[in-house]
C-alpha cells in the first residue's frame, strides 16, 4: 500500500485531529507515512484470498468506484456528502447495500495494518463482543477489503463515527463509494451522468 499526500477538499478533517485513515484536511493521509517505506504493508496480488476477502485490483474488476486519493472523486465523480451517526449511517447504508444486492458490497478496513498502538486505542474503545468480532477477523487477515456483512457495518459505522477508524464502503451494481470522514461525514461518490 503506498501512502501519497494529496489535496484534500476543504470540508474533511482539521489538522492533526488524530484520526487514522482517510485524507484530512491539511492534505495528509491520516494513517502513518512509514506505511509507505515497510515492506509489511507493500500491495498483495489482485487475487481473491480465503475465499472472502478481495484485494483492491480484484475490487475494480468487480466494478467498485476505487479512489486512491479522495480528490480524485470530487474531481471524477457526482458525489453528495451526509452528516450520519452510527445508526444513520448503518440505515443509509443498508439501503444502498440491500438494492445492489448483498454480494456486491465491501469495506476497506485497516485495523491489521496499524501499528499495536493504535490497535489498542482502538480496542479499548470496544465491546467485548466487538472485541471478539475483530479476533475471528484476525485469524483469517490477508488484505484490506472484507465482504460486507452486517457485524462489520456496525462495527466500521461506530469506529467511523467515534473517528477512531475510518472506513471507505463499495457497493456495485449500481456503483457507489462512501468515503467515511471526520464530523460524522459520509461522501458519497457515483459515477458521473
Amino acid at each position: 500500500m503506498s501512502v501519497r499526500l494529496c489535496r484534500a477538499h476543504p470540508l474533511l478533517a482539521p489538522e492533526r485531529s488524530g484520526g487514522i485513515g482517510n485524507a484530512g484536511r491539511d492534505g495528509r493521509y491520516c494513517i502513518p507515512l512509514y506505511y509507505e517505506r515497510d515492506p509489511r504493508y507493500a500491495p498483495k496480488s489482485p487475487e481473491i484470498t480465503g475465499g472472502t476477502k478481495m484485494q483492491i485490483e480484484t475490487l475494480k474488476q468487480a466494478g467498485a468506484i476505487y479512489l486512491e486519493q479522495i480528490q480524485e472523486g470530487f474531481d471524477q465523480c457526482d458525489w453528495v456528502e451526509f452528516t450520519l451517526d452510527a445508526g444513520e449511517a448503518v440505515d443509509k447504508l443498508s439501503a444502498e447495500w440491500e438494492a445492489c444486492g448483498k454480494e456486491n458490497a465491501w469495506a476497506d478496513f485497516y485495523y491489521f495494518t496499524l501499528p499495536d498502538e493504535a490497535k489498542e486505542k482502538i480496542r479499548e474503545s470496544l465491546t467485548e463482543e466487538e472485541n471478539r468480532y475483530l479476533k475471528e477477523l484476525e485469524a483469517e487477515e490477508d488484505g484490506i477489503i472484507f465482504p460486507l456483512e452486517e457485524r462489520l457495518l456496525r462495527l466500521l459505522a461506530k469506529l467511523n463515527e467515534t473517528e477512531m477508524l475510518f472506513s471507505t464502503f463499495y457497493f456495485t451494481n449500481p456503483a457507489s463509494t462512501w468515503w467515511g470522514n471526520y464530523r460524522k461525514n459520509y461522501v458519497v461518490f457515483r459515477e458521473k451522468k
